[in-house]
């Protein structure tokens, strides 16, 4: 599935217009998914690779989306028991790992 294309109904925001009613749609692109794997990797006892866990990714990925559509920032959390670390993570995904479109609803 193409990133690009991904999002949920969860994900969207009404944007103002005097016309009509227009809708934000934000969605994680590739540069995304590679800061997901990058993160998963340095904070749990594997390694994830764009080329072999892509369906996972984007998992991660749609959790992220949800909670952009709940109005947070797009982030995702390990728990303690996945993390390396012994603790809970969280891990906030840049602006450039971020695609924003706008769509006239009519």
């Amino acid at each position: 599935m193409d990133s690009k294309k991904q999002s949920t109904d969860t994900n969207r925001q009404l944007a103002p217009s005097e016309e009509s009613i227009m809708t934000i749609v934000r969605t994680i692109n590739e540069n995304g998914l590679a800061q997901i794997a990058q993160f998963l990797s340095d904070n749990t006892a594997r390694e994830f690779t764009l080329e072999n866990d892509r369906a996972a990714l984007h998992a991660w990925a749609a959790d992220a989306e949800y909670q952009m559509g709940e109005g947070n920032p797009a982030c995702i959390e390990i728990s303690a028991v996945a993390s390396i670390h012994g603790r809970a993570q969280e891990f906030e995904i840049s602006a450039e790992g971020i695609d924003t479109e706008t769509v006239n609803d009519e």
